[in-house]
């Protein structure tokens, strides 16, 4: 894994990623930043990223903070999973979009509580480590559908990888 690798680039005018993961190179082209990163909670680099397969960062020109590119969306699912049970797991729904999502980085918090709480049924003030797996299911892809997870193309190339020593 040491060698896999991904970095935000373009792909015939449109934002993309590249991808290295052991076989041929290929690129996440169009869709959402959530989804062309694997990174469906759109989560920032940590210690918990990289315990689950981050393998890039990007960022914009116009942002200060870089989103963790993981080898597969399953891997930024577990990503998203072990922040929540971890992190977050003494907050309430409330307390925890408050931090996850801050006004400061120009979200609107309460909008993204309301909206969790209408798709799962699930009250604002439960306790994160208190939901049942379903419960935290429903909250992760609650807060996918919010972060705007919205699939693009996948391009396949015959490009030789750039190997890392």
């Amino acid at each position: 894994m040491s060698n896999y690798y991904a970095s935000r680039t373009t792909y015939e005018g449109t934002s993309a990623v590249r991808y290295y993961t052991g076989g041929k190179v290929f690129y996440r082209v169009g869709g959402s930043r959530s989804w062309r990163n694997n990174n469906p909670g759109n989560l920032r680099p940590s210690s918990i990223t990289e315990s689950c397969h981050q393998i890039g960062k990007e960022k914009t020109s116009k942002e200060s903070a870089y989103f963790a590119i993981f080898e597969s969306v399953e891997y930024g699912r577990k990503a998203h999973n072990k922040l929540l049970t971890s992190v977050y797991s003494g907050s309430t729904i409330n307390d925890m979009v408050h931090k996850y999502a801050p006004k400061s980085d120009k979200n609107n918090p309460t909008k993204y509580v309301n909206y969790i709480c209408e798709q799962t049924g699930l009250s604002k003030k439960a306790t994160v480590g208190s939901l049942s797996a379903s419960q935290l299911n429903s909250l992760e892809k609650a807060m996918s559908t919010y972060e705007g997870f919205k699939a693009g193309r996948v391009v396949h190339t015959n490009e030789k990888p750039i190997l890392k020593n």
